[in-house]
């Protein structure tokens, strides 16, 4: 998942992961309309998801080797 997929308290399932030619992981839509979810997250975890996404911002800007997906 990203972090794009987290609104609120919510976790948006719109994606999955696949492995296509010499085994290399994609990420593609869901095949399924019934598929695409969103899953309540309680409050506890979003405060530990928020914690952990300041973590990684500070790893990035402090390490320059240290390398974060494209949307950040």
């Amino acid at each position: 998942m990203k972090w794009e997929n987290i609104e609120g308290n919510k976790l948006i399932v719109d994606k999955q992961t696949s492995r296509g030619n010499n085994n290399k992981v994609i990420i593609t839509f869901l095949k399924n309309s019934s598929s695409y979810r969103e899953i309540q997250l309680n409050e506890e975890l979003v405060r530990e998801l928020k914690k952990f996404k300041l973590v990684q911002n500070e790893m990035s800007l402090k390490h320059p080797s240290y390398k974060m997906n494209k949307e950040g």
